[in-house]
Order: C-alpha cells, then sequence, then structure tokens
C-alpha cells in the first residue's frame, strides 16, 4: 500500500533547505512579466523595490502598495 505525501510548498534552497520566496507584478495586476525569488520576504521587497523604480517610475511606494506586494508574495 502507497502512502500519499503531499509535496512541501517550498523549494529547497541549497543545503538550508529553507523556503523561497517568490513573485510576479502580474499577481497584483500590472501588466508586466517580471518575477522574482530571494531566499527571504525582506530580500525580496528590496528586489521588488528596485524593480518598481526602474521599470514602473515608482519613487515610492506607498504603504497600501506595500501591503498588496506582501500578500502577493508566495512562500
Amino acid at each position: 500500500m502507497a502512502i500519499y505525501r503531499a509535496r512541501p510548498a517550498c523549494r529547497p534552497n541549497g543545503a538550508g533547505g529553507g523556503k523561497i520566496a517568490s513573485f510576479a507584478c502580474k499577481d497584483i495586476s500590472i501588466q508586466c512579466g517580471w518575477t522574482a525569488t530571494a531566499p527571504s520576504e525582506n530580500a525580496l521587497m528590496k528586489k521588488i523595490t528596485k524593480h518598481a523604480g526602474k521599470a514602473h517610475n515608482m519613487k515610492s511606494i506607498d504603504p497600501a502598495t506595500a501591503a498588496k506586494m506582501k500578500t502577493a508574495i508566495k512562500l
């Protein structure tokens, strides 16, 4: 009898086996094909902020948009 085991929701991150955070602009209804991954939510938010400034001319991110971004991050 085989035992079914669900795959974990996260992907391995090197030897540490931690979670990888991922984000896509399209997940917050922005017409952009950009995606990113990082070993933590904080590291990913830095990448998102940098991309938002360069690609979407967002000089700053208001709290409501930042919250929307954080909600869209997949762990």
